[in-house]
């Protein structure tokens, strides 16, 4: 840190020592602890937090945290009340978007003429419509296929495909995948000779998906309204964030996923977390 920089800090340090007392007793001095800090030095070898400033060469403290004791509070834990708000509004969001987007609202359309007890168009589909938004792209990003998720305990094998075909003919403009969840783990065993457990409902399907933010589905129902599948919630989805699902995807999986899919070129704000 070069001269001018320490002498500013020395006098912010100055100033908030001569001013420990009022601070104390929780006054003020016209600028928060953290506004003086950031008049202290632009350096980017300089962070700033609440209560400390240290350096990210040395990692010691350049100021102590006894001179903030009125900001050096408990974290105040997050109410479940809180945190079904903040799921809901994402919620909300999602159904917003979906009913904007005259393609996916006709594919929601078609599916749900297919009478299943039990659906929602996931993955993929969800996932490009929302990262779109929230780059602020103004054209679409394209769409491999639309995956419909099912659940039908009794259903043969060879329903998917007659689904798959019956979708065609309502929606040709359409690539669709349709897959039972109730019979995906005979799936693994014939393709890949790998023994899984069978899944129990929609839900735990969804639950299986490689990426947090790809297990998301949404429906149409009978009275027009959407309802939202998201077993692990909506966060990762809406603040761009792609992490691994361990539930069922191998980490080489999800690697392959994330670099075949370009997410990061695709999307350059999201934050790929690294296994």
């Amino acid at each position: 840190m070069g001269r001018q920089a320490r002498g500013r800090l020395h006098s912010v340090y100055e100033l908030l020592r001569a001013d420990t007392a009022s601070m104390k007793a929780g006054a003020s001095i016209g600028y928060t602890p953290t506004k003086w800090l950031h008049l202290a030095s632009p350096r980017r070898d300089v962070h700033f937090s609440l209560g400390s400033l240290y350096s990210a060469r040395s990692g010691r403290p350049m100021i102590p945290d006894k001179l903030f004791p009125h900001i050096n509070q408990p974290k105040i834990p997050v109410s479940g009340e809180m945190m079904a708000n903040v799921r809901a509004g994402y919620e909300q969001r999602l159904c917003d978007l979906v009913e904007s987007s005259e393609q996916l609202m006709a594919a929601l359309r078609a599916v749900r003429c297919l009478g299943l007890p039990s659906w929602c168009i996931g993955a993929g589909a969800i996932r490009s419509l929302v990262w779109d938004n929230l780059h602020g792209f103004q054209v679409p990003s394209n769409v491999d296929d639309v995956d419909v998720a099912y659940f039908d305990a009794k259903a043969p094998l060879a329903l998917d495909a007659e689904l798959q075909e019956r979708l065609h003919l309502l929606l040709p403009s359409v690539t669709w995948e349709v897959t039972n969840q109730a019979r995906v783990h005979e799936w693994f065993a014939e393709a890949l000779g790998q023994v899984v457990s069978p899944l129990t409902s929609l839900d735990d399907g969804l639950a299986t998906w490689p990426e947090f933010a790809t297990c998301v589905g949404i429906y149409l129902d009978g009275d027009d309204s959407l309802k939202v599948t998201a077993p692990y919630g909506l966060n990762d989805l809406f603040e761009l964030r792609v992490r691994h699902n361990p539930r069922r995807a191998s980490i080489s999986t999800f690697m392959h996923r994330v670099n075949s899919k370009r997410f990061s070129h695709r999307w350059p704000r999201l934050s790929i977390c690294t296994p």
